[in-house]
């Protein structure tokens, strides 16, 4: 059989200084889906400076619009839009908006393309914008504040907003609270560009809700828990917003003593498989998901290839996770088995100061 080329662009965000390279594209090509680890290559293509730690980069999902999370924690942050050019990786900056008094760590875009949602850990807040048509950035149209606090005092001592997952209908968006311990729905009204409460779901105490994602093909949802190291599986209510937990599963192994904390979570485009990382034991961990109800068995642990593996994804053939490992400076690839969706390591690795998340063009 003939080999299979493919060739991506990689965005990889990191944390810099404004006057210093904080992001960068970067070419990764491999040879075949089942390739061997020299067959994969990564290569800086472009940097790009000017906005002060871009920690968290989405794509539009149909214009050539980069939108980056500054976390300025010194004073307000900022969201930056830049345009790319698909064919060289080239990014331009356009402009940034400021989130006023706190600072964006996560963004999320509705399936219409119209509204861009921020999550501001410090600060407490959520933020909703509206794009133009091109896909720009407008205007900000709503701030929304939390309250509250959580048990684990040095993390939790008031309100975190971790995350902001916009279900496939673009009605109802789901917010992890990592300082309050809660995972709550609102429904976004298009008509006035605005989030409403709907309902607050409480998790265990101290378990710091980073990130919600949904299953690609079925109605149940997924929160990876920062500060208890589990993974809860929900049935989630497309009519409602609401959530109901069906099984918690540790993301670590059992007889680890090593402090981790847990961080990233994605299921692959066949909903067959989840993937988790563990920062601290910094590893990669893979489940196995029933088919019917959803729910998860542990497969699989194994090295990031790194230190403190922030941030992950998977390539659009499903073949390789890209990880981007915070505290040894450098992107990893891991080569995915198309059958039991284990992973393997590779060779191939890459420099990038501080890298914090991973963005397949």
């Amino acid at each position: 059989m003939n080999p299979v080329f493919k060739d991506y662009l990689l965005v990889v965000g990191s944390y810099a200084k404004a006057s210093n390279t904080g992001i960068y594209t970067v070419r990764y090509w491999s040879r075949s889906k089942h390739a061997v680890p020299s067959s994969y290559t990564l290569s800086v293509v472009v940097t790009t400076s000017g906005l002060e730690n871009p920690s968290y980069l989405i794509k539009h999902p149909t214009k050539n619009r980069i939108f980056a999370a500054s976390e300025r924690l010194s004073h307000s942050g900022q969201v930056g839009e830049y345009a790319m050019e698909m064919q060289t990786g080239h990014m331009m900056f356009v402009q940034a908006q400021d989130v006023t008094k706190a600072s964006p760590c996560y963004l999320a875009i509705d399936p219409s393309g119209r509204h861009l949602f921020s999550a501001n850990y410090e600060g407490g807040s959520l933020s909703v914008f509206a794009l133009h048509e091109h896909g720009g950035l407008a205007r900000k149209t709503q701030e929304i504040a939390h309250q509250g606090n959580g048990p684990i005092i040095e993390r939790q001592e008031s309100a975190h907003p971790h995350a902001i997952a916009i279900d496939r209908q673009g009605k109802y968006a789901l917010v992890t609270d990592l300082g309050t311990d809660e995972i709550i729905t609102y429904e976004f009204h298009e008509v006035t560009e605005s989030l409403s409460y709907v309902a607050t779901h409480t998790t265990k105490p101290g378990a710091g809700p980073r990130l919600f994602i949904f299953h690609p093909l079925r109605s149940i949802g997924y929160a990876i828990h920062e500060l208890n190291n589990t993974i809860c599986v929900y049935d989630y209510d497309e009519a409602t917003g609401m959530i109901n937990e069906k099984q918690s599963v540790k993301t670590l192994p059992d007889d680890v003593t090593v402090k981790s904390t847990a961080s990233h979570i994605a299921v692959s485009e066949d909903g067959r498989f989840l993937y988790a990382s563990n920062r601290g034991h910094d590893s990669i961990v893979v489940y196995a998901i029933d088919e019917t109800q959803g729910t998860l068995t542990p497969i699989q642990w194994i090295s990031s290839g790194g230190k403190v593996p922030r941030h992950f994804a998977i390539t659009p053939d499903g073949a390789s996770l890209i990880v981007a490992n915070q505290e040894s400076d450098n992107i990893s690839v891991l080569s995915i088995d198309p059958t039991t969706g284990k992973l393997t390591t590779t060779k191939a690795k890459l420099f990038v100061n501080k890298p914090t998340c991973v963005l397949v063009m």
